[in-house]
């Protein structure tokens, strides 16, 4: 009996070893299957980036398991939405440039080619631009002693003109204007060296008239033109008038006489006769701007003219005389 249970206890305690050992051997087996699928799968994901691991377990469905592997692949793989928008910033980069271009092409003329204005004290000329425009271009200083002038307006070749330097006492010209016409419509500022003056109406003319009652004190009176309409006369062609006189006995010399017209720049005067009866009736005058009806040639004054004087006094003794129509013709 005893014997018996001796055997029963040495086989279970013998089959306990078998199972401890069979167990410890599957234990192994599967340890070992682990890491043989794990480097199979590592060798997969080498081999096939794109494709999915064998090693998936039941637990990872539905899940996006990512081997080591598939991350370094996802790294070298550009994103395609990256790549978009790095193609929208380079779009607009070009769009951009193309803009950039347009507002360079698209300039606007400014001026007419070869005109020429008056700039911080020099002459600017029209030129053609870098863009294919025209614009002013810098402007040249004028020389010393002169000054730039453009006053006859668009389309002109402004000048460089000598400075005037008015010579008020110059010799051969009347002395300065003892009245003015205060308000007298197109004779205002028109001023007399004798005497006073007053604007009329004369039926024979159109317009007013500027009227001088000359005093007797042994000097000739002159009409005084104002400078405003003087300056520069360049280009003018003559000065013409509508004339009466009447009362005294005519004469033409003695009395303070200096000329029937006279023209000033600075202290150079220039004197031209006309042939006028002491009758009363509205004589018509021209006078050309030419050297042959001038004792000096006008040409060289009319850039700058500081002085213009018309005789209105033609008797000795007490007379009146009217002027009309008095203009500066080109």
């Amino acid at each position: 009996m005893q014997s018996r249970r001796t055997i029963r206890v040495a086989t279970g305690f013998f089959l306990g070893i078998c199972v401890a050992a069979w167990v410890c051997s599957c234990g192994a087996r599967t340890d070992l299957d682990l890491e043989l699928g794990a480097r199979e799968s590592d060798a997969s994901a080498r081999d096939f980036p794109d494709a999915h691991p064998p090693n998936r377990s039941p637990k990872d469905a539905g899940h996006d398991v990512v081997s080591p592997a598939d991350a370094r692949s996802e790294e070298r793989l550009p994103d395609a939405s990256g790549d978009a928008d790095a193609s929208s910033d380079a779009d607009a980069n070009v769009d951009a440039s193309s803009d950039a271009d347009a507002s360079v092409d698209a300039c606007v003329d400014t001026c007419v080619l070869g005109d020429s204005r008056c700039e911080a004290g020099g002459i600017s000329t029209c030129v053609l631009g870098v863009g294919g425009c025209s614009e002013w271009g810098a402007p040249l200083s004028c020389a010393e002693s002169t000054i730039c002038d453009d006053d006859a307006g668009a389309g002109m070749a402004a000048v460089c003109k000598p400075l005037c330097n008015p010579d008020l006492m110059a010799e051969g010209f009347p002395k300065p204007a003892v009245y003015f016409v205060p308000d007298g419509g197109s004779w205002s500022g028109w001023g007399v060296n004798y005497g006073t003056l007053d604007v009329q109406t004369d039926p024979a003319e159109t317009g007013s008239v500027l009227h001088h009652a000359a005093p007797s004190e042994g000097d000739t009176s002159y009409f005084l033109v104002p400078a405003p309409v003087l300056a520069d006369l360049s280009g003018k062609a003559a000065i013409v008038f509508d004339l009466k006189s009447a009362g005294g006995t005519y004469y033409e010399s003695d009395y303070g006489f200096l000329g029937d017209v006279i023209l000033k720049s600075g202290s150079t005067v220039a004197t031209a006769s006309i042939t006028h009866t002491q009758d009363g009736l509205w004589r018509s005058y021209s006078i050309p701007l030419s050297a042959m009806h001038w004792s000096v040639d006008p040409k060289s004054l009319l850039a700058c003219v500081d002085g213009l004087a018309i005789r209105a006094e033609y008797g000795v003794g007490e007379d009146d005389v009217w002027l009309a129509n008095f203009a500066i013709v080109p």
